[in-house]
């Protein structure tokens, strides 16, 4: 049984990389296995992948709808964007110039409404300045902050509303969900999500609400971080999509054509390994490991979460574990988890 190699396999793994983590394996649209480690939870923070799952999704539909082109300036929809060359694409692959990151956390007045400190976002990011577009990608939260701004005038609807619609229309964003709020509204209890960090400035360990500082000021819902969700909602969202391959009848309209063009590679490999707003494996040091094709797509979380889709292979590879718990300066899973893709592939292709 694949799975009771896997355990073996694991058993390699110091008890110190991570608190637990979850795996689950299909290939060709069927669960082969799923094995936990360590002390593992029905859900967990999805951190980054929420830029896949959530963020990337809706694009995906609006293209299929010609309600938007990846081609489209960004000023088209942001008239005070710094950069006039951008375009959306510049955004989704990361290579729109903006710098890697910023403590918007500390510069927003978490006593006032959701709505208004949104509002304040954009005056910390009209200040920020930009690099001249298209050259070599440079992994951004801010990148997403402005695909937040694209959808909202796109919908002419705070993105609250947004995702609240997507639900309604979707179970996929029923499983997968954010908790958020003025005041803090949990989906499940407290004691169904794996604890993150004991936060140094928060003063508590994390549970239940969102990791990614940013999003917690802005109120727990984003389109760069946010999600929630296990491995049942992770694979929902990827056996949705999947489908979308082949047929336009399915997650949320997205067709084929559109689906491929955001998984293949959409810049010069020297510039960056990225589809439209999916990774793709490095040659060398790719979190994804050794053996996966480089025409995979994916996406880490810095909570400790991956998901990674051989598309060669047509073999899918979920991750999700809470290695910040205690401490976010804990990195040993980060070293440990090509090897855990490495194990996998050698035993299903060994």
């Amino acid at each position: 049984m694949l799975e009771a190699r896997l355990v073996e396999k694991f058993k390699s793994i110091p008890k110190n990389v991570t608190p637990g983590f979850r795996l689950s394996i299909v290939q060709n649209g069927k669960k082969k296995a799923e094995v936990n480690w360590g002390k593992v939870y029905p859900y967990y923070d999805l951190a980054s992948l929420t830029k896949i799952f959530f963020t990337t999704s809706l694009l995906m539909k609006l293209v299929s709808e010609k309600k938007l082109s990846v081609g489209d300036p960004v000023k088209k929809y942001v008239p005070w964007f710094v950069c006039p060359k951008a375009k959306v694409k510049n955004l989704l692959n990361h290579t729109a110039g903006l710098t890697w990151w910023l403590p918007i956390y500390k510069k927003i007045n978490r006593q006032q409404s959701i709505s208004f400190r949104w509002l304040e976002l954009q005056g910390i990011l009209k200040k920020e300045g930009v690099k001249e577009a298209g050259n070599r990608s440079v992994y951004s939260d801010l990148d997403f902050f402005y695909l937040a701004l694209v959808l909202e005038k796109i919908f002419d609807r705070p993105l609250s509303w947004i995702y609240q619609s997507l639900a309604e229309d979707s179970p996929v964003f029923e499983g997968l969900h954010f908790n958020w709020g003025e005041k803090l509204q949990l989906k499940y209890k407290k004691s169904q999500y794996a604890p993150t960090e004991t936060c140094p400035w928060r003063k508590k360990t994390l549970q239940g609400e969102v990791h990614d500082d940013n999003t917690w000021a802005l109120g727990g819902l984003s389109t760069h971080a946010g999600l929630f969700g296990g491995l049942d909602e992770v694979e929902d969202w990827f056996l949705a999509f999947r489908k979308c391959y082949s047929s336009p009848k399915n997650f949320l309209g997205i067709k084929p054509e559109v689906a491929k063009l955001f998984s293949r590679p959409s810049l010069a490999r020297s510039r960056g390994d990225w589809g439209l707003g999916f990774m793709m494996p490095s040659k060398k040091g790719s979190s994804a490991g050794s053996y996966l094709s480089r025409n995979s797509i994916g996406h880490t979380g810095f909570t400790g979460t991956s998901f990674w889709w051989d598309q060669k292979k047509d073999l899918a590879i979920i991750l999700l574990s809470n290695r910040v718990h205690p401490s976010r300066n804990h990195r040993e899973f980060v070293k440990w988890r090509p090897k855990i893709h490495d194990i996998v592939y050698k035993e299903l292709f060994a």
